[in-house]
């Protein structure tokens, strides 16, 4: 199938497949694009079925018309079912009567019928269009195939696994409840708390997107760095009283060690280093730093955390644990660790301006050498004792009633990560579990789930607590913050 391809289908096709996002849509074939239009028939259908008595086709048609409401609430009556190739839309078809032409050979009281009437309907109408009727009824490819209507059977990877035989599932469930009644099992309470303790049904956490630097902030950023750190270029003597810290070595030398005359001018080399290189290397660095200050200052974000309270509130060790994280919605999540301000890395500071190679007086050396020779020995010699290392146990065996990373702790974010505990002791207390969650701020994503799950060799259905989690993302200007680093730099003249 190439070009513009419009595809019908009839009620089955939401009863029988999948849910919509689930779909693997590339098996229509080499389409880039493909509209997906429902026609009042089909959407009666559905409205009638969520009342059945067929718990399995109510349930299917209750999602089916949460898309039908999508569309009615969205701008252009459109919604997106898949972005990548092939892009794949849903949409209502806008004709409320099937085709008038064969209104005399098909019979409209029919469903089946009264479908391909609307698909013959647009095929008229829409001659360029590549129209496909998709469908897993024999009856409903029987009528396409008489009616030259080109159809597609719904791949059997689109459809549901079927069901198990009802007597199979009610036998199963009674032999599942007898071994739970016949088993001591721990029974583990598992309660989200938010930053203050509390027990929230939905965890809000707000999260700042930080606003890059246009050119004319970054000059007037720029400006003001040069203005407080200028290059520069005197290199004559400077007022000898500003060098003089032991004026009284000079007296008792009794020199005028301090003439302009006898200053010292740094080497030309040292100069032109500073000036051409040094100097204009730092004013780029900076320069670089604050035209990708946003993603620095969003990169250096404390991550906001997820916490678990745990406890075994039964007469019964948990045996051979394991507790999962789990994240779903977009949310990405990993083991917390934490990290003190003093050692985390800070990569938001602007790089020291370059020293400017400065000139001597002669007087200067004299002073050194003098106060060298009378301080010696005129105190007890420092010295640094070695520090020992740090003990490390030969015995490497894991304590039984500890928790541990399955896979060790990774950095790496994931959708899930895992801890084992061989003996969870009974009425023990809380045991606490964080983790980071992390998200791309650009994406815009707002809601999302986090959970955590426990199971354990003696525990026959696993404990399960997820939570909402809404994430607000709130603009915020990167200014002050170059201001507060221009303002941190050391500062010479």
């Amino acid at each position: 199938m190439t070009g513009a391809t419009v595809i019908f289908v009839d009620t089955n096709f939401f009863l029988s497949c999948r849910k919509l996002d689930k779909i693997d849509w590339t098996l229509l074939g080499p389409v880039d694009a493909a509209r997906l239009l429902i026609c009042e028939t089909v959407v009666s259908e559905i409205d009638e079925l969520k009342t059945s008595a067929d718990r399995r086709k109510s349930r299917k048609a209750m999602q089916t018309n949460t898309y039908f409401g999508h569309i009615l609430n969205s701008s252009d009556k459109t919604i997106t079912l898949n972005e990548s190739a092939p892009k794949v839309t849903m949409e209502f078809y806008d004709k409320t009567r099937p085709s008038q032409e064969h209104v005399n050979e098909l019979d409209y009281d029919n469903n089946d019928q009264r479908i391909i009437g609307y698909v013959l309907d647009y095929s008229s109408h829409n001659e360029s269009d590549e129209v496909v009727f998709v469908t897993g009824d024999t009856v409903a490819r029987w009528l396409a195939s008489n009616f030259n209507v080109d159809y597609l059977e719904i791949p059997a990877e689109w459809l549901l696994p079927e069901r198990p035989d009802p007597r199979y599932l009610e036998n199963q469930r009674l032999k599942k409840q007898l071994a739970e009644l016949r088993s001591t099992e721990p029974n583990f309470a598992i309660t989200c708390l938010d930053e203050n303790g509390g027990e929230p049904d939905q965890v809000e956490f707000s999260y700042p997107r930080f606003e890059p630097l246009d050119e004319t902030q970054i000059e007037s950023l720029m400006e003001r760095l040069k203005t407080r750190h200028p290059m520069k270029t005197d290199f004559g003597a400077p007022n000898p009283r500003s060098l003089r810290s032991h004026a009284t070595i000079a007296d008792l030398l009794g020199q005028r060690l301090y003439e302009p005359s006898s200053y010292v001018r740094p080497p030309d080399e040292k100069i032109r280093r500073y000036t051409e290189f040094e100097y204009p290397a730092w004013i780029n660095n900076c320069r670089r730093v604050l035209s990708k200050l946003d993603e620095l200052l969003q990169s250096n974000l404390d991550h906001s955390v997820a916490t678990f309270a745990v406890s075994n509130d039964s007469n019964s060790t948990g045996r051979n644990v394991l507790i999962r994280f789990v994240a779903h919605e977009g949310i990405l999540i990993r083991p917390h660790l934490y990290v003190p301000d003093s050692a985390a890395p800070n990569n938001t500071i602007l790089p020291e301006p370059p020293t400017a190679p400065e000139g001597y007086f002669p007087a200067q050396r004299v002073e050194q050498a003098v106060r060298q020779t009378l301080g010696r020995d005129s105190h007890l010699a420092t010295f640094n004792l070695p520090i020992a290392p740090p003990y490390t146990s030969v015995n490497n065996e894991r304590e039984p009633d500890c928790f541990y990373y399955k896979n060790g702790r990774s950095e790496e974010p994931s959708t899930s990560f895992e801890l084992t505990c061989e003996q969870w002791r009974h009425r023990d207390g809380n045991a606490y579990f964080e983790a980071e969650i992390l998200f791309d701020p650009l994406v815009g994503l707002s809601s999302g789930k986090i959970g955590l799950e426990i199971h354990a060799d003696n525990l026959p259905r696993p404990a399960r607590k997820f939570v909402p989690i809404s994430i607000v993302v709130k603009p915020e200007n990167s200014e002050p913050h170059a201001m507060r680093m221009i303002n941190s730099l050391r500062f010479d003249h």
